[in-house]
């Protein structure tokens, strides 16, 4: 059997949220043990996801960052201007269904693991499978309270292992160490 991987996890939730309504009821962990991040003001902070991209490409030797070009293009931009590797994965039933399906075996194997984040607990649990008549799936969720996005994160990163064409990243080596989405 494979090496476990580890998956770790950095969700950033701005304070007030959309509409300034305050964090999102249900999430959990939120004001303790820094799970998420809880940034200033009522939008998505790309500034610090870019800062914490940075950081983890100085700390880690990171093959690409996969990124959905809805809303973060430009951000992808200035990344690839300081060097790094940044790939579109564009939220398509196309990208997902063969990255949910490793997902799910890996998960089922033990093959993956994660660090105990309640966010990403919390987002895989409210996935659900959307399929299409050929049998693609495709996450959603079943209210629209519930978040799926750190789960969506983390298949992104499995869809850009599988994606990857050199000796130095495959799946199996993305499964043996450590992902941060």
């Amino acid at each position: 059997m494979a090496a476990a991987g580890t998956v770790r996890l950095r969700a950033l939730l701005a304070r007030r949220g959309r509409g300034g309504g305050g964090a999102q009821p249900g999430l959990p962990g939120v004001g303790g043990g820094g799970h998420p991040v809880v940034t200033p003001g009522n939008e998505t902070d790309f500034d610090r996801i870019e800062g914490d991209i940075l950081a983890l490409c100085r700390r880690f030797r990171v093959a690409s960052v996969g990124f959905d070009p809805w809303q973060s293009t430009q951000m992808a931009q200035r990344l690839r201007a300081e060097g790094v590797n940044m790939l579109e994965f564009r939220a398509t039933t196309q990208n997902f269904s063969p990255a949910i399906f490793e997902l799910d075996a890996a998960m089922r194997a033990g093959r993956l693991r994660h660090d105990g984040d309640p966010v990403l607990e919390w987002c895989v649990g409210n996935v659900v499978g959307k399929p299409d008549r050929r049998g693609n799936l495709y996450p959603a969720k079943q209210r629209p309270e519930q978040k799926i996005d750190a789960a969506a994160a983390l298949m992104m990163a499995v869809g850009r292992a599988m994606a990857e064409d050199t000796n130095e990243c495959n799946l199996e080596g993305f499964l043996r160490n450590p992902v941060i989405a």
